[in-house]
């Protein structure tokens, strides 16, 4: 087994490691970016879209001719509901059909026309939609904290190490954060060290089940890289 010892450009591969990690874990759970086109999805939000922007006088929406109307291809949605709760949408519209707006809309982002649809004009899957979304964001949110609480805990058990070695000897959970080419070197055949080193330094307290939990998690989608 060969010696590798700590260094900065060690912890900050580890590191490395354990935010791609947490960017795997968080996409994993997250909602789609955008709503496929003709899916009832996306007609359900085309049509709560519209209804929002001439929720003023819906009655207009028939009589007003089509050149006299705004067409958007795009739209930022923003989806309020009763308890001020907001969730966003970039809502990319087919370009054969595009929505048809009674004005340009009076808020508009650099980009895209924004368009805020309270919850009076949602259906049934768009309330599904907003719930499935507010519960992934939840989710995201548990697993931003789950792995920052785990860097935390690693910064301060590597400062108490002078070698990956015995920090993988004191706690062996940490090889799911190191960099498989780490893991390989400190694999390696080698003669024996003539002189042992010697660590001492007060114990860093360390939830190694969480540790364990994550990283077992992350090696059986992707695997040890």
């Amino acid at each position: 087994m060969a010696y590798v010892r700590k260094t900065d450009t060690l912890v900050r591969d580890i590191f490395t490691k354990l935010t791609d990690m947490s960017v795997h874990a968080q996409n994993a759970v997250r909602q789609p970016s955008r709503v496929e086109c003709d899916t009832p999805m996306y007609h359900s939000i085309f049509k709560a879209v519209e209804d929002a922007a001439w929720a003023l006088n819906p009655k207009l929406k028939d009589v007003t001719p089509d050149e006299w109307k705004y067409k958007a291809y795009r739209v930022d949605v923003a989806f309020e509901r009763k308890d001020a709760t907001i969730k966003k949408l970039d809502f990319k519209v087919d370009d054969k059909v595009p929505l048809t707006l009674p004005t340009i809309p009076r808020e508009v982002s650099r980009y895209n026309d924004s368009i805020v649809v309270p919850e009076k004009h949602w259906d049934t899957a768009v309330t599904s939609w907003f719930e499935n979304t507010a519960a992934c964001d939840a989710k995201v949110a548990e697993i931003k904290e789950q792995y920052a609480s785990v860097r935390d805990q690693l910064k301060r058990y590597l400062k108490t190490k002078t070698s990956l070695n015995v920090a993988l000897k004191d706690m062996p959970e940490l090889e799911l954060y190191v960099p498989a080419s780490y893991m390989e070197k400190i694999n390696e055949v080698t003669a024996p060290r003539v002189k042992a080193v010697v660590e001492e330094a007060d114990e860093v307290i360390v939830d190694r089940e969480q540790l364990a939990s994550l990283g077992i998690a992350h090696r059986l989608t992707v695997g040890a890289t």
